[in-house]
């Protein structure tokens, strides 16, 4: 029997909590990523737009997930991205207000972007064969990989692969670089 989601969670941010900060993180690029963007406290340009249109009410992760989704959108800064699944109307304006420049798709070739939003539920199928198609340098970020054994099962298949070099596991969000330059590194991350 597989628990809930929220008790599972909390367990897995227990045994997260030694690796909170970046403590542990030896990669000077992975040390600069997580205290610089998932840890990042300071102002953004559209933190103020974000919540404005989150007063909507037509948005489905927390406002500090949207935020998130906009550091890592404005960290990559991709050419190209596409976006999985069906994510709301705020997700896909934090990803396009992290990087102006890029022309986001909705799940039309998938495999040229240079970064991928999967939303939850929609990305199990497919992870795989993203990974093996995505191009070099490419950043996929997952929604959700452990909603369900068979996705935490996905996630777990898509860290190992030899493409994926460097995984940062948040629990609530995969991100998954395909860097040659990175030598392969699993970082578990308190983010709460």
């Amino acid at each position: 029997m597989l628990l809930p989601y929220s008790f599972r969670k909390y367990l897995s941010l227990c045994r997260r909590v030694p690796n909170r900060r970046g403590y542990g993180i030896h990669s000077p690029f992975a040390f600069g990523f997580v205290t610089g963007v998932i840890y990042e406290r300071g102002e953004f340009y559209a933190y103020d737009e974000l919540r404005k249109m989150r007063r909507d009410g037509s948005h489905a992760l927390r406002e500090k997930d949207e935020r998130l989704l906009l550091r890592i959108a404005n960290f990559q800064h991709p050419q190209s991205g596409t976006l999985l699944g069906d994510p709301a109307p705020t997700t896909r304006w934090a990803l396009a207000a992290g990087c102006r420049k890029c022309a986001w798709r909705d799940d039309a070739e998938a495999s040229r972007a240079d970064m991928l939003y999967a939303a939850s539920g929609s990305w199990a199928l497919r992870l795989g064969k993203l990974v093996e198609e995505m191009p070099p340098k490419a950043l996929i970020v997952v929604h959700k990989p452990y909603a369900d054994a068979d996705s935490a099962e996905v996630w777990r298949t898509a860290c190992a692969s030899p493409r994926v070099t460097l995984s940062f596991d948040l629990f609530d969000f995969g991100l998954l670089f395909i860097e040659e330059r990175f030598s392969k590194s699993h970082y578990p991350i308190f983010y709460v």
